[in-house]
């Protein structure tokens, strides 16, 4: 593998770290909702009525993913509502639903209900808690469209419950009739929590609310009919909301193991240039006179069983010729290296073979 491939497979481990450690807004088990581009089907606004007292709601879902509070500290929800126009007239105007304090990040979109459906971005108003867009409602329409409302709301990290709090009913500003048709539930919960916590519902009254059809998990809640106007739910356990400071602390940990990812990759290739820049330093210090004393005087106190055998002719014949006394003092500083862990086998046989071969030459030309 090649350097410039370390460093594409690097940049990329890096890179898929850092986004599971941000995720990004929406992200986990929440139900997708189409995203593909819709017409918009003909309106006739002057024979629309502007009373919304014919509007229901045929079905209101409410999703939300407490998981995503392990790094951000958010509570990200969606809400799915179903509105449907019982009155003679269509109608156009606004279509409005509460959010709780402090919610932020908000979006509202519509669909069609249908696959394949489009989802087109909403302009809407935030007035206090309530968040109002303008549309129209077909008469009695055997389709009528979705609409997507998200947004996040700040926890306190280190808390051991959520509390999330929704007004189905709000006093001359909300006040649509949950009427769903027989045998379909008109409010549906659906909860991803942590495995060791668990649900608790409540009213306007703080009365608990046990009349919901929930699944094996508790994480799915229907309900047929309303008895209340007011939404508390409640997840408590010991590790509810995990205590994260900001989503810094898990990306930091994330760009950690990113970096030591790429220094693992680039080892080999780092090591090999720091031995070659210790080897070009080695060669010319060995080459100067005084260097070469230098290493003779040291060379005297390391052994060196490795020697040729034109080496065991003795001392005298080192002596007499310069050249053949410069390899032998570059045969002995080889072994020093190779000892300390400074050279690869194969670059010490390859050097040590090389300078064997060097005195060879000389001993023929001598004799």
């Amino acid at each position: 593998m090649n350097i410039f491939k370390k460093y594409l497979i690097s940049i990329f481990l890096i890179v898929l770290l850092i986004n599971t450690a941000y995720g990004f807004a929406g992200m986990g088990n929440l139900t997708p909702i189409p995203q593909d581009t819709s017409t918009q089907k003909p309106q006739d606004l002057k024979n629309a009525t502007g009373s919304d007292q014919d509007l229901i709601m045929a079905q209101h879902l409410i999703e939300f993913d407490a998981m995503t509070l392990k790094s951000q500290n958010e509570l990200f929800i969606r809400e799915t509502l179903i509105f449907r126009n019982n009155g003679a007239k269509d109608y156009f105007g606004p279509l409005k639903t509460w959010v709780p304090d402090g919610s932020g990040n908000i979006k509202v979109s519509k669909s069609e209900m249908m696959t394949g459906g489009g989802l087109i971005p909403l302009d809407f108003n935030k007035t206090g808690n309530i968040i109002s867009w303008q549309e129209y409602v077909e008469k009695n329409s055997t389709l009528p469209l979705l609409y997507a409302v998200e947004y996040t709301v700040a926890m306190e990290p280190g808390a051991s419950s959520i509390t999330y709090s929704k007004k189905l009913a709000y006093p001359a500003l909300i006040n649509y009739s949950y009427t769903g048709k027989p045998g379909l539930p008109v409010l549906v919960l659906k909860i991803t929590k942590p495995q060791e916590s668990s649900i608790k519902l409540f009213d306007e009254n703080r009365n608990e609310i046990t009349t919901g059809v929930a699944n094996e998990t508790g994480e799915l809640i229907r309900f047929d009919s309303l008895q209340f106007k007011e939404l508390n739910i409640e997840i408590t356990g010991s590790s509810a909301i995990p205590a994260v400071k900001n989503g810094y602390g898990t990306y930091a940990v994330y760009v950690v193991i990113g970096i030591l990812i790429l220094l693992v990759l680039l080892y080999p290739y780092i090591s090999k240039k720091l031995k070659e820049g210790n080897s070009d330093k080695t060669s010319k210090v060995t080459s100067s006179p005084n260097a070469s004393k230098s290493k003779e005087e040291k060379s005297k106190s390391v052994s060196n069983p490795v020697q040729s055998e034109e080496e065991l002719k003795g001392n005298s014949d080192m002596e007499k010729d310069p050249k053949r006394k410069e390899l032998g003092l570059k045969l002995k500083e080889l072994e020093t290296k190779y000892k300390s862990g400074d050279l690869l086998d194969e670059e010490y046989e390859d050097e040590k073979n090389a300078i064997q071969n060097k005195l060879k030459s000389i001993n023929k030309r001598s004799k």
